[in-house]
């Protein structure tokens, strides 16, 4: 039994190794361009599925990233992946515009190490991304010129991580989680100088900016069910989550069309592989479920994250 739950684990081990390479993205939206991204509250499918229940409640049938105390309901071997796609259309009084992005979402895995009380687990998650892409044309003021803007970002930040769920007494369970934070993020913002009849005056200008990230979260969970009879269950369940600064460096450049991501080209070199970090603020979660066994949940949820505390990266570099 030992060594198959040893080679059980280094195949999930060597998945893992395989899969870090590919970054989840799976954001499609304007609110992107915001911070550092868009956050992934949702969890997995299933969560999604239930409007990102998951602090309170959760099933054996599958993994649990939400709250790593609910991974001891994972008494079989559980492994699940998925890809995202996102198709939206944005559309102001004059211009429409679709906009669309995906890629890998998740991949995670449970491992019972005790049936019913400890159980391990795995996988690769998304908590930021950005993907978006964005037109903004203006006049100048004083001038019969008008300003054209081309935004886009790609990028994100990923997680890597491995928790443990442990059943501390009866019908009440704990758990944590440890993660390796990655990613890198590329903004590109490029101006152009228009008149009258379309033309260009001057050369476009680029603004180039790519922040990467490398650091250690945690997060801790806890769950509690209360039998109100044999069919009927209260799950109450609480989460926080650790993220604070977050290590990383930046590079920043503004330059002429072409040129703003080459350090040795002409230009205004703002960061150069700059070393800093990024204030995430922590996130707190709460919840409370109904369960009628084999019928149908009901559960009320929130999770809270002061964004007034938030710090980017070279907001901390320079001031």
């Amino acid at each position: 039994m030992l060594s198959k739950i040893k080679l059980q684990l280094l195949g999930v081990i060597c998945t893992l190794f395989l899969f870090s390479e590919a970054q989840a993205q799976s954001s499609a939206s304007t609110y992107s361009a915001l911070g550092i991204g868009e956050f992934n509250y949702s969890g997995l499918t299933q969560n999604q599925g239930m409007g990102g229940l998951g602090v309170s409640y959760g099933t054996g049938w599958n993994a649990n990233v939400v709250n790593p105390a609910l991974t001891t309901y994972n008494t079989i071997f559980n492994f699940q992946a998925a890809l995202n796609y996102k198709k939206f259309n944005a559309k102001n009084s004059s211009e429409s515009s679709d906009v669309d992005g995906g890629g890998l979402s998740y991949v995670a895995m449970s491992l019972p190490l005790k049936s019913g009380k400890v159980t391990m687990g795995l996988g690769l998650n998304q908590i930021t991304s950005v993907n978006y892409r964005l037109q903004v044309e203006s006049a100048v003021e004083n001038a019969e010129l008008r300003a054209y803007n081309y935004v886009q970002g790609d990028g994100g930040i990923s997680e890597t991580y491995m928790s443990f769920g442990v059943k501390v007494a009866k019908n009440f369970s704990l758990g944590a989680q440890v993660s390796y934070l990655f990613g890198s993020t590329i903004r590109n913002n490029q101006l152009s100088l228009l008149n009258d009849n379309d033309n260009p005056v001057g050369n476009t200008t680029e603004y180039y900016e790519r922040l990467t990230v490398s650091d250690i979260g945690f997060k801790g969970g806890a769950h509690y069910v209360a039998k109100l009879s044999d069919k009927n269950n209260l799950h109450f369940g609480a989460i926080y989550q650790n993220l604070g600064d977050v290590s990383g460096k930046a590079f920043a450049k503004l330059a002429a069309l072409g040129e703003a991501s080459d350090p040795d080209s002409d230009g205004d070199l703002i960061a150069n592989d700059e070393k800093g970090s990024i204030y995430i603020p922590n996130r707190i979660g709460f919840g409370v479920t109904f369960e009628k066994m084999n019928k149908f949940a009901l559960g009320l949820e929130g999770q809270y994250q002061d964004f007034n505390k938030f710090k980017s990266f070279l907001e901390r570099v320079f001031l």
